[in-house]
């Protein structure tokens, strides 16, 4: 992933545009893995399925942060600006409840994140093959929540009963539609392939 200093830098990197003959080629090459731009398409298509959803069953239009994935990539990795600024920037979470989705690419492996404010405590939750670290999303977690006002955070690692890993980008949006409409996720590595085919 790219190292991302600014919004301008971020904006350039996000601005870039293909052919599309030379996208189906990427797309080709790239196989099973989803990259940056994959993972940022699917994550601003939940956002408006859970207004949707949620506009049907309660007629309210809750608010859904997303965090670009580059931008959390960029603070495991240590390569962009400090969290606790962005964190600083955003009080609404903190003031009005924003839950926040992201997906983080941490050692080539994309791991989803689940951030809902419960009163003054950041409720975190991930979901994950069980060998995968987390140190470093978990030390980034704790800093942007002080940034952002909380007074304590409580992150749950939840781990996948099969053990693919090689399908993360699909399993990784699989859980957050879970947590934010309630679909069912996929229980075996075949389900985790269907996922990915509708790409």
């Amino acid at each position: 992933a790219p190292s991302i200093t600014n919004v301008q830098q971020l904006w350039s990197v996000r601005h870039q545009f293909f052919r599309t003959d030379d996208r189906v080629n990427i797309l080709t090459a790239q196989g099973q893995l989803w990259a940056d731009d994959e993972i940022r398409f699917h994550l601003f298509a939940l956002q408006q399925c859970h207004q949707e959803h949620h506009a049907k069953f309660t007629n309210v239009n809750p608010r859904l942060c997303v965090l670009d994935p580059l931008i959390a990539t960029s603070w495991i990795q240590t390569k962009g600006f400090d969290c606790s600024l962005w964190g600083r920037d955003h009080p609404e979470i903190l003031n009005q409840g924003v839950p926040i989705i992201t997906v983080v690419l941490v050692d080539q492996h994309w791991i989803p994140v689940f951030m809902n404010p419960v009163k003054e405590v950041l409720q975190v939750q991930t979901w994950d093959a069980p060998t995968v670290r987390h140190g470093d999303l978990d030390q980034v977690i704790h800093k942007l929540a002080e940034s952002l006002g909380f007074a304590d955070t409580l992150i749950q690692h939840e781990h996948r009963m099969f053990f693919t890993t090689h399908l993360c980008g699909a399993l990784a949006i699989a859980f957050l539609r879970g947590v934010l409409i309630g679909t069912m996720l996929p229980g075996t590595s075949d389900e985790a392939r269907d996922r990915k085919s509708t790409r």
